[in-house]
């Protein structure tokens, strides 16, 4: 993809994600929300730059996780992390879509809303 392509297709991608609207998880019978912390880890991972195929690959992935949100039933893993002195938890909701497990991370920071974090196909490990 073309430097200029590429730049289309990223400011499209985003003003798609943040069109997405709060989608009730009947997991946490909560909302949970897509804001700059989602968008910001599909870009990159601890501040750096992801590889450009693993961004793609991820905003591709986008237009799933709506509906994985939406029907899980199940929660795949748990964790809980300190981040910068904030207690962040991590919930991993799994389906398999087309013979592709794809895993929705949805993160709450300090007790705040529940909001996407991250989704990926089961070639990749669950973020750090």
């Amino acid at each position: 993809m073309q430097d200029q392509d590429w730049k289309e297709f990223l400011t499209k991608a985003k003003k798609d994600y943040y069109m997405i609207l709060p989608i009730n998880c009947p997991v946490f019978d909560e909302l949970v929300y897509f804001n700059k912390h989602g968008w910001n880890h599909i870009l990159r991972k601890f501040g750096a730059p992801r590889l450009k195929g693993e961004r793609l690959r991820r905003i591709n992935l986008l237009k799933l996780a709506p509906k994985i949100i939406s029907t899980s039933i199940q929660i795949n893993t748990y964790r809980e992390n300190t981040i910068n002195g904030y207690s962040a938890y991590f919930w991993t909701l799994r389906q398999v879509i087309n013979n592709i497990g794809i895993r929705v991370v949805i993160r709450q920071l300090q007790g705040g809303n529940k909001h996407f974090f991250s989704i990926m196909d089961e070639q990749e490990k669950i973020p750090d």
